[in-house]
């Protein structure tokens, strides 16, 4: 009877530290993020200077919106519209649309109070950190 009791107390407590903890994370991640940083990896005998600088200057208008501990509004490179998102206990974000179109798709790397994205695009990779606002 007395481990019915002991278990009965500690497994609630371990289940509520839990859904703390996974709260916790949704909730800090609520809110605008925009960019903070882009690094670019394009092959350079490829593309000019200039194309890679407009593209730059196009990601920088990027931004990640997440609307509730479900949700993200996503405005990066190719990617328009709403998602559904799920965040691991590394902080990778996955995203995947309403009828679980986009399986596995890794949006980024939650940690520190910055997203980290890596986006393959046709002409090269870039990274692109993101920052509350």
């Amino acid at each position: 009877m007395s481990k019915f009791i002991k278990l009965s107390v500690i497994i609630p407590t371990i289940v509520f530290y839990c859904l703390m903890f996974s709260c916790t994370e949704k909730n800090s991640i609520k809110g605008l993020w925009v960019v903070d940083n882009i690094s670019f990896y394009f092959d350079e005998k490829k593309n000019t200077p200039s194309m890679i600088k407009q593209f730059g200057e196009q990601e920088q208008q990027s931004t990640l919106s997440f609307l509730n501990d479900s949700i993200v509004n996503i405005k990066l490179n190719k990617m328009n519209g709403d998602y559904h998102y799920i965040i691991d206990k590394y902080g990778i974000i996955t995203i995947y649309g309403n009828d679980n179109s986009l399986p596995d798709n890794i949006l980024g790397t939650l940690s520190d109070g910055i997203i980290t994205s890596i986006v393959k695009t046709d002409i090269g990779e870039m990274t692109v950190t993101f920052i509350k606002q």
